[in-house]
């Protein structure tokens, strides 16, 4: 059984000859440049162009913001403002100059046209961050105008766009003054004890408690947080004893000044006549100051 093992272990194909290992080749930095050369050139130029126009782009950019907010910063009046919004569209400046000329027209009268910037404000920047202020801005307006409607209906634009912010608090308290003046008093008091319940701020707090208190109670004024309830009968209780006091001190003034200003006279005189009397005496001390050279002469008698 050895010998069988042996010769099938001697009987295993040796191949001929041998594998050779590869050689591993250098890097030619040289040979590279020489075969992509023309390729490198062209990435590295076109990177610089890029890099360049960038650049440029960015400094233009800078310089049209710095222009249009030094633009923003001197117009004084609605034509500058206007002006502002048709050279430098689409910058910053341009957005606050169009909510400015809204303001401004508003405060000149021109509701019309202040309501058509305001509208076009909310327009152009609909995802502008004062977009919920150019909305209240455009309810005060069409107030201002008269059309309240339009009003009510753009502060509850507010109201469902913009909930989370604070001109959602302020365009509930406008709609419920809105209600107050139509004499809708429980649909303004239902907007204004849903405000009472979310909203955040101590002021808009106060605000609409004050304003729930005036709708309950017309007639009074708010002291402390309370309304104060009218008393008719009270306040003019409260006038007539006033009333009478003016008119009591009013009646004696003359007779009493009268005894005074009979009195004094006599007095006055007595005054005078009095200080007249020691005055002559005066000289009547100076009087026996004379007789002291008298016992002078004698002296010299008894001699």
């Amino acid at each position: 059984m050895s010998e069988p093992e042996s010769e099938s272990k001697e009987q295993k194909p040796v191949p001929a000859t041998a594998p050779t290992p590869v050689e591993e080749q250098e890097f030619d930095l040289l040979a590279f440049w020489i075969q992509y050369r023309k390729t490198i050139t062209r990435s590295l130029v076109l990177i610089l162009v890029g890099v360049a126009v960038y650049f440029a782009f960015e400094i233009v950019k800078q310089r049209k913001l710095t222009d249009s907010a030094t633009a923003l910063a001197s117009a004084k009046n609605a034509d500058e403002l206007s002006k502002v919004t048709t050279e430098w569209a689409g910058t910053p400046a341009a957005a606050s100059a169009q909510l400015r000329l809204g303001d401004e027209l508003r405060r000149a009268g021109k509701y019309d046209d202040s309501a058509k910037a305001l509208r076009e404000f909310a327009e152009k920047y609909p995802k502008h961050e004062l977009q919920d202020r150019a909305l209240i801005s455009l309810g005060i307006t069409l107030e201002y105008a008269g059309r309240t409607d339009e009003a009510y209906t753009t502060y509850q634009r507010v109201v469902s766009e913009h909930s989370t912010s604070s001109a959602a608090s302020d365009a509930q308290i406008r709609q419920a003054r809105i209600l107050k003046a139509k004499g809708k008093i429980e649909e303004a008091l239902r907007i204004l004890s849903a405000l009472e319940q979310q909203a955040k701020s101590p002021f808009i707090l106060d605000e609409a408690r004050v304003l729930a208190a005036d709708i309950k109670n017309p007639n009074g004024r708010v002291t402390g947080g309370n309304p104060r309830p009218v008393q008719p009968e009270p306040a003019e209780a409260e006038k007539k004893p006033d009333a009478a006091k003016i008119k009591a001190p009013v009646v004696p003034p003359a007779p009493v000044l009268a005894p005074p200003s009979a009195a004094p006279q006599p007095a006055a005189q007595e005054k005078k006549t009095e200080p007249a009397v020691p005055a002559t005496p005066v000289p009547a001390t100076t009087a026996p100051q004379t007789p002291v050279p008298v016992p002078a002469s004698p002296a010299p008698a008894t001699k």
